[in-house]
């Protein structure tokens, strides 16, 4: 019987719910019934075989069988209940134990769309692997209130005092943010190894990462993937938030949901860093 998929979110959960699918199907032998969604077609295509699998009927009744971030074992595995189950994804699922143990299936049935970005980059040879890649998310995550997702600069200036590095290239979302003068002036210190990154686009922002050695992510589950998916991901040092997917400052901090489990660990290469939130409103 088919498995399918409940889409949750913008496009980087979206892709949480949906490579959970496809290696439970994988696994399984099962049909995958749900398409990718336009935006996840818009940076990434597919194995086809996953939907087109031939469904095992034994003429029992088809059971609807809900899979929730509780699906889980103690071994982070999700039971399977027999193949006369409709089984239905209608979480985030954003275990990324579950995602590292299966990678090699991930890396099978999901392709990024390769996108040249030496000339988005003017200065393509210049950049030096002593270079880094700063990777921040504004926009919709500076909420009302002290509710903010927005990762403090400290984050960053951290990374800074304990890594020596060249020359420093930030990539916001969005680009034109009417606020990141005021997140730029924290950085005066070292504001001459700065280079802004304009015009950006969804295949640029997924595809950058493959040009630097150094990259630094904030909260955004769309990078986390980009950065997941990269082959050569132990060739580069990546430092993350050790706080993401969390939100918000003193009594209104808190975890996005029970869902999340160890977000901070790309494919156990990436390195998680003290982080708390700043409200830019």
């Amino acid at each position: 019987m088919p498995a399918s998929v409940i889409f949750k979110g913008n496009l980087g959960n979206q892709l949480f719910q949906y490579a959970t699918a496809i290696v439970f199907c994988v696994k399984h032998k099962i049909k995958l019934e749900t398409p990718p969604t336009k935006k996840l077609l818009n940076i990434l295509t597919f194995n086809e075989t996953l939907f087109s699998i031939d469904e095992f009927n034994d003429n029992k009744k088809i059971k609807r069988q809900s899979f929730t971030f509780r699906s889980f074992d103690k071994n982070n595995e999700l039971v399977f209940k027999g193949y006369n189950c409709h089984y239905i994804f209608c979480d985030f699922f954003q275990n990324t134990d579950y995602l590292n143990n299966n990678y090699e299936i991930i890396k099978n049935t999901i392709y990024p769309i390769n996108y040249d970005c030496r000339s988005y980059l003017c200065n393509y040879e210049k950049i030096k692997n002593t270079d880094v890649l700063f990777i921040l998310r504004l926009g919709d995550f500076k909420h009302q209130g002290m509710n903010t997702e927005v990762v403090h600069p400290d984050y960053f200036l951290n990374i800074l005092k304990t890594h020596e590095f060249s020359n420093i290239y930030i990539l916001c979302h969005p680009c034109d943010d009417k606020d990141i003068n005021k997140y730029m002036k924290h950085f005066t210190d070292c504001k001459q190894q700065i280079t802004l990154l304009e015009n950006r686009s969804e295949l640029i922002d997924f595809n950058i990462v493959k040009y630097f050695k150094n990259i630094a992510l904030t909260n955004s589950t769309f990078n986390w993937w980009s950065c997941f998916l990269l082959e050569n991901i132990h060739d580069k040092t990546i430092f993350l938030p050790k706080l993401i997917g969390y939100l918000g400052i003193d009594k209104k901090f808190k975890c996005h949901g029970n869902f999340i489990k160890n977000l901070h660990n790309i494919r156990n290469h990436s390195i998680p860093i003290e982080n708390k939130f700043i409200n830019l409103r």
